[in-house]
């Protein structure tokens, strides 16, 4: 983990801007939910017609995650990233509640196991 709590939310934008940079990549947005036709139980379909996520071929009750998947999507991740740089910049300044909201998000995406 970083030294500081500045360098923690520092560090977690960083890997929100880079993941959310690399799907916007391959996924632009808008990202729309389909459930008809080719799609199945359903599908996240980027601007490009690319799938983001694909319930298709599993149970119609497994695809309940798809409508968390379009709303955290990558335009999200980066407002997300723009919040933590802010807290980090301020860091002294913000209140301890905020503080503390702003570095347990910064943990849980430090923590994440995926790279």
């Amino acid at each position: 983990m970083p030294d500081t709590p500045a360098d923690t939310l520092r560090a977690a934008a960083a890997r929100i801007r880079e993941h959310a940079t690399d799907a916007l990549h391959a996924s632009p947005l808008p990202w729309a939910i389909k459930t008809s036709g080719y799609y199945g139980n359903g599908a996240i379909v980027a601007a490009n017609r690319d799938i983001v996520a694909d319930r298709s071929d599993v149970e119609p009750g497994e695809a309940i995650d798809l409508p968390y998947i379009a709303l955290m999507h990558p335009g999200v991740g980066k407002l997300i990233a723009d919040w933590l740089e802010s807290a980090a910049r301020t860091w002294e300044f913000v209140t301890y509640s905020n503080r503390d909201a702003a570095l347990a998000v910064a943990r849980a995406v430090l923590d994440s196991r995926d790279s």
